[in-house]
């Protein structure tokens, strides 16, 4: 009998340990999981203060340039404001995503472009040579258009009588490509340029980790071609 008391105490002692180590590691479980929550907040609010830093006197500048065009150029005023329309539609609902998709992204800097070239008339020419296919990929919201604004800012709008911008993109081992192309001043050190860089390849490497990057090159026989490369997914 004396046995059988004791076998039942380390069946209860076994049974009442192994339902403390379960609650121990639901504990754990839970807190892990809560952990985890608290970063991915961080992070979308990381990420959301940094695409936020889009140049912000963008769209000022825009509209004094159609207040200025309203009373010299009627049709033109009408272009720029038409094409800041286009600006704003693509942009606005991208500010608080992560991801969003090339395409959309595409129609963005095509709008920024058309505007400048308003502004610039003939100083400036672009192209976009996209494939449709990746148009649906996923692409991370307000990067292109930095690069784009660096291409229009620091390199074409300068130094240049006559220059060109060109957007790329291409699928290669596993990677989504996105190049800006211009024909303006090449790599050099520039005024308020570095910060945007630094901003997408910081908000890159919080996304991707090491699986993306920002590269930048000379153009020849002059300018510079900037690169994105982000994971391809369909």
């Amino acid at each position: 009998m004396g046995l059988g008391v004791g076998i039942g105490c380390v069946v209860v002692a076994g049974l009442m340990l192994r339902e403390r180590v379960a609650r121990d590691q639901a504990r754990l479980l839970q807190a892990e999981a809560e952990r985890h929550r608290l970063e991915k907040n961080f992070l979308e609010a990381r990420l959301q203060l940094m695409q936020a830093q889009v140049e912000p006197h963008f769209l000022f500048n825009t509209l004094a340039n159609v207040q200025h065009l309203v009373e010299t150029d009627p049709a033109a005023a009408g272009r720029m404001l038409q094409s800041l329309i286009d600006y704003l539609r693509a942009a606005l609902p991208q500010m608080r995503e992560s991801t969003t998709s090339l395409g959309r992204e595409i129609d963005m800097a095509r709008a920024f472009l058309e505007i400048n070239r308003v502004r610039m008339g003939a100083r400036l020419d672009f192209a976009i040579d996209v494939p449709e296919p990746l148009k649906c990929r996923p692409f991370p919201p307000m990067m292109l258009i930095s690069l784009v604004e660096n291409a229009v800012k620091h390199g074409v709008d300068p130094c240049c009588e006559c220059g060109s911008i060109t957007i790329r993109a291409a699928e290669e081992d596993g990677k989504l490509k996105v190049s800006v192309a211009d024909t303006g001043e090449g790599i050099r050190p520039k005024k308020g340029g570095g910060v945007g860089l630094a901003n997408i390849r910081e908000r890159l490497k919080t996304l991707y980790g090491t699986a993306a990057r920002l590269v930048l090159e000379e153009n020849a026989p002059r300018g510079v071609v900037a690169s994105i490369e982000v994971p391809a997914s369909s």
